[in-house]
């Protein structure tokens, strides 16, 4: 699909989007929290390296984006870009020692790296619904684009965290520049 429509979006209203998207497709498991505009985990932690957030969680980060244009050629099957190609990451996050909404510790999970693998597979299936997800603006948001991307575990640095972190580029015609 070539994003030549005359719409444009800006970036918070594509990540409230997608979040919005996220948090429906998870409901009771997963909590969806706000937007990490720099993925830090020190910011997640209190001063003894706690996670202050309720686990699960999956956080959303920007990543670079860059201004793409390529000739739309419609008999090629090449993915046709002409906008912005947005990188994102979903961060799934498992505590080992989980507590309830009212902060008891609970038993250790048995396997807290399955259950992250699983939290990025739930995403990349809300991703990739209806051949791709576009947020409700197909004429300014392309399908997710996989290549070069995908699932990997990630090494937070906070103690009892499993973390696995699931990478995606999407194209928009987006209202404002990056900075």
């Amino acid at each position: 699909m070539a994003l030549i429509g005359p719409g444009r979006i800006a970036i918070a209203a594509l990540r409230d989007a997608i979040l919005a998207a996220l948090a429906a497709g998870f409901t009771a498991r997963a909590q969806t929290l706000a937007l990490c505009s720099h993925f830090d985990p020190g910011t997640l932690a209190d001063d003894s390296g706690n996670l202050i957030i309720p686990t699960p969680a999956l956080l959303l980060e920007i990543g670079p984006w860059t201004r793409v244009a390529s000739p739309y050629r419609p008999m090629s099957g090449e993915r046709c870009y002409a906008g912005d190609l947005i990188e994102w990451r979903a961060y799934h996050l498992v505590s080992t020692r989980p507590s309830d909404r009212n902060g008891d510790t609970l038993p250790e999970r048995a396997d807290p790296d399955l259950h992250t693998a699983e939290m990025a597979a739930i995403t990349r299936a809300i991703l990739d619904a209806e051949g791709g997800n576009r947020w409700g603006h197909a004429g300014v948001v392309d399908r997710p684009d996989w290549e070069g991307t995908g699932s990997e575990p990630v090494d937070m640095k906070l103690p009892a965290i499993s973390a696995r972190v699931l990478r995606w580029q999407q194209a928009a015609l987006l209202a404002e520049s990056y900075i």
